[in-house]
């Protein structure tokens, strides 16, 4: 991709307006969440976080089609390389830092690490259109799917996701820490600090009427229940006739080294405090005659020596 078109994407982006509130999945363009929590104890745990990360599923996936046909989103364009810094409350683009209002992560985040045990830090993002493009409903969800995964993904499972627009509807949650406070905020559930028993109505994210059985983990079979802290993941969009696409993709044959399945890569990482969002970019083809040159004077190097 060339460098102008990348710099006019990242001007795009860091023009992004701030999410005053959570903006559900019936708005049709939903916010971007990250939830986080810990799952040593098992299925359902004592901690859990929602982070309103300040951007929204149209940022990501395009506001023009489904999974069939979709068109990116600036933040998912080739080249682009977003974090976010739960400790310092910004959000980089690119290396420039994004305008897109009031940020409220690092009290929270503090929380999440506090309670939870290390490197047990499990962690999924997304968003979702529940009212459809082109009839299609659509969710943005994360995975490292292998074959199998791929081959179940169906309408019925991914209407299913729908089951979790609890998680940005409820009252119990949205009020909860600073998301009702700053454009984008969060809120941390842990039992171990006080905040009561682990249900929706105390505005544990986890809770299994929301975020369990037969909702987003489950229904999203492109995932798995085992992704910690420090693990890559793709982003998919999936929609409600069950087709899938993996977000950023290069064209087969191309390779960028550092990239889960040559695609759209997030890392969350704990220990830093920041998700990363980096899409591959197309290699110029003067990066390939560059490449050659130096594996042709390597060559010439290695006779000389064995001569």
């Amino acid at each position: 991709m060339k460098l102008q078109h990348i710099a006019a994407a990242v001007a795009l982006a860091v023009a992004g307006s701030a999410n005053a509130a959570v903006d559900q999945f019936s708005t049709g363009n939903s916010s971007f969440f990250l939830v986080a929590y810990d799952n040593a104890g098992g299925s359902f745990t004592q901690t859990a976080s929602l982070f309103d990360l300040g951007f929204n599923l149209n940022d990501i996936a395009g506001a023009t089609g489904n999974a069939a046909n979709g068109a990116l989103g600036t933040l998912a364009q080739a080249g682009t390389n977003v974090v976010w810094n739960f400790n310092t409350n910004t959000v980089t683009i690119n290396g420039t830092v994004a305008s897109i209002g009031t940020n409220d992560w690092s009290g929270n985040f503090a929380k999440l690490v506090a309670n939870s045990d290390a490197g047990q830090i499990r962690w999924t993002v997304g968003a979702a259109d529940s009212t459809g493009i082109l009839g299609d409903q659509r969710y943005l969800i994360t995975g490292q799917p292998n074959a199998s995964a791929l081959s179940t993904q169906n309408g019925t499972n991914t209407t299913g996701l729908a089951g979790s627009a609890g998680l940005l509807n409820n009252t119990n949650v949205t009020s909860k820490g600073t998301l009702s406070s700053a454009d984008n905020g969060a809120w941390t559930f842990a039992a171990t600090a006080g905040d009561g028993a682990a249900t929706a109505a105390n505005g544990y994210v986890i809770d299994s009427t929301i975020f369990g059985t037969g909702n987003w983990r489950t229904k999203n079979v492109l995932t798995t229940p085992t992704v910690l802290d420090g693990a890559q993941q793709n982003l998919w969009l999936a929609d409600a006739t069950g087709n899938e696409i993996r977000l950023g993709q290069l064209p087969v044959g191309q390779t960028v080294p550092g990239f889960l399945n040559n695609s759209t890569t997030l890392v969350f990482n704990s220990v830093t405090g920041t998700l990363t969002m980096s899409t591959p970019a197309v290699p110029e083809p003067s990066t390939y005659a560059m490449a050659l040159v130096g594996l042709a004077l390597a060559g010439v190097v290695a006779r000389r020596r064995r001569a």
